[in-house]
């Protein structure tokens, strides 16, 4: 082992002030004692749900939160600020003070992973709520997609190219799919006007239910022409012909999205101006989506029409990798947008419709333009007064996980939604200790970190440990979490790698060190147990521990990068009372100099 050296702040910079309980503290360095574990026998918490911490709420924002006229609500707060908490007691307040609007069956909580799924799932029975459903976007959008389009195609592309990904996902999309609606109303119009005979009273009515969707609008005229019996016959059967064409074709939103996206003319159209995508990406877009529609390959069948499964297990005459007769995960919000924009809502054939009372949105960050719109849309809007959509968007601008959605702040993504929003931030802390958020706030740098810092509650130094090798890292650590174990048997340690080999390489040293109660964890398979989780970043978002351990964290693992400054702070945010740091080659840069060159022996304004 190198050694250890410990940070508690940063000398250099202005001191960050801890602020709780009207006391103030300002931090500088110190030094480690090496140990892991802030406590003794039972003192940490063994529930790991969330905790209660409405009391942090100021009036404020207490006031904004259990108002049910509200409208839409951002809840911004750094790390750990209880962001995902507050949007829960928002869920419960509404529902307390409207029972009847407010049904918990016709709200809907989204989060970013299974695993908070299962995490937040059982905090709103104990908050008086139960029964409101807690889901992923992806698999509501799946569900939902399936239950509104049930011939589509049920199976799902692993890795569309990132090109086509990140245009599917483009804001532009809104624009685009509203202009192609806009297009066929007006063909139909001018198709409405010319049919011989037609009066001016036909023209009038299919103008007057101009305020419907296209195709409720479609069966409203329908059923007018019907009725109309001073129309010549001849006239009507005209109309009734291209009516019920229309109604058919304008209803076809699978046509409509592959039409769309195969036209290299309409999408550079739709796309003018935009500096961000080119016609090379747009082209690959076409590419993807002509082999997407293309008829599947038939598997090679026996004698008896059985698929022949080779001896590796796959079925021949079939390319697991071919993307023909399946969608992308960005090709739901695309059919939903498009259903909203043509039926005037999510209804299904039978003109049932899936709508919310109310919707929370956490992680938002992490959600294009388009899946925010369809959600915001399918919250219905009392008396038509669709400022007074009752949503819930929670999150954070340094914590992002997904970086093709275009996100480029609240602002922009309200205003391509299309709904005013009040913004409220959360200013404290009340998961991670002054010295973490330190430096995940000097991770971030000037750039990506938000202007000012969430006050904390002081707590234990920050470690940075240099080996020579995994093999020497692994045997400090199992020294250190089975003591940390034997003497905190309630806690939850987290070790998070960059990425799962790493992970699955410690996981191995430190099952053969016989380290109690640990699992590793490869997707959204966290049990909220005490023990020791071994991971990677990206499956520890909204996710708390009472210590991290940062493995590997050098510059091959997080560059000097936006998206490695945004991972490796949702990494060491994570922790709620103690945060390692540990690197077997020259660690990143991101990791502060001050830190990295050992620190300074003082400590500013402690007792």
């Amino acid at each position: 082992m190198v050694g250890a050296r410990v940070l508690v702040g940063f000398v250099d910079l202005l001191p960050v002030i801890g602020q709780r309980h009207g006391q103030f503290v300002a931090h500088g360095f110190t030094h480690g004692m090496d140990a892991l574990g802030v406590h003794h026998g039972q003192q940490i918490r063994a529930d790991k749900a969330l905790p209660e911490i409405a009391a942090l709420i100021d009036k404020d924002q207490f006031e904004l939160i259990s108002h049910p006229e509200s409208g839409i609500v951002v809840i911004q707060g750094g790390a750990g600020s209880g962001k995902t908490t507050v949007a829960l007691h928002r869920v419960a307040y509404l529902n307390f003070a409207d029972g009847r609007r407010f049904r918990p069956n016709s709200m809907l909580f989204v989060v970013p992973s299974a695993a908070l799924v299962r995490y937040v799932a059982g905090v709103l029975p104990s908050l008086g709520v139960a029964g409101v459903p807690v889901v992923t976007y992806t698999s509501w959008a799946r569900t939902t997609r399936m239950k509104l389009l049930p011939d589509t195609p049920i199976k799902y592309n692993d890795d569309p190219p990132e090109t086509v990904s990140r245009v599917k996902k483009h804001p532009r999309f809104l624009n685009v799919l509203a202009e192609l609606v806009a297009q066929q109303t007006a063909t139909i119009t001018v198709e409405i006007a010319a049919v011989p005979g037609a009066s001016d009273a036909v023209v009038a009515e299919w103008a007057r239910l101009g305020k419907r969707a296209l195709v409720p609008r479609l069966w409203g005229m329908l059923s007018w022409v019907r009725k109309q019996e001073h129309l010549d016959p001849a006239v009507r059967i005209a109309l009734e012909g291209l009516l019920k064409r229309w109604r058919k074709r304008a209803d076809d939103v699978v046509v409509d999205w592959a039409e769309l996206l195969t036209d290299p003319v309409a999408l550079a159209a739709g796309f003018a101006g935009c500096a961000d995508v080119s016609q090379r990406d747009l082209d690959k877009v076409v590419a993807w989506v002509k082999r997407q529609i293309a008829a599947p390959a038939k598997p090679v069948v026996d004698d008896d029409g059985v698929a022949v499964v080779a001896a590796d297990g796959s079925t021949l005459g079939v390319d697991d990798d071919d993307p023909a007769g399946r969608v992308d995960d960005e090709d739901d919000p695309l059919f939903l947008r498009l259903i909203q924009l043509k039926r005037g809502g999510l209804f299904n054939a039978d003109g049932d419709e899936i709508q919310y009372s109310h919707v929370a949105i956490d992680e938002a960050q992490d959600r294009s333009a388009i899946e925010v719109k369809v959600l915001v849309e399918a919250v219905h809007a009392p008396e038509g007064k669709v400022d007074h959509r009752s949503v819930t968007i929670a999150g954070d601008t340094a914590q992002r996980l997904v970086f093709d959605n275009n996100f480029s702040g609240w602002a922009d993504l309200l205003m391509q939604t299309g709904q005013p929003a009040l913004v409220r931030p959360l200013k404290l802390s009340y998961r991670s200790t002054a010295e973490v958020m330190l430096l995940a706030r000097e991770v971030l740098g000037p750039e990506l970190a938000p202007d000012e810092p969430l006050a904390a509650r002081p707590g234990e130094p920050v470690e940075l440990h240099e080996f020579g090798d995994i093999g020497e890292a692994v045997a400090f650590l199992s020294d250190a979490l089975r003591n940390l174990m034997a003497r905190e048997p309630t806690a939850s340690c987290c070790v998070i790698a960059r990425h799962p080999e790493q992970a699955d390489a410690y996981h191995a040293g430190l099952a053969r060190a016989e380290i109690p109660a640990l699992r590793r964890v490869k997707r959204d398979e966290f049990s909220f147990q005490p023990g020791v989780d071994i991971t990677d970043v990206t499956q520890v978002k909204g996710l708390e521990f009472d210590y991290v351990i940062m493995v590997e964290v050098n510059a091959q693992s997080y560059p000097d990068v936006h998206w490695a400054r945004h991972l490796l702070h949702i990494g060491v945010t994570r922790a709620a009372h103690q945060l390692w740091l540990v690197s077997t080659t020259e660690p990143s840069v991101l990791v502060p100099q001050a830190l990295r060159d050992g620190g300074r022996m003082t400590e500013i304004g402690r007792a």
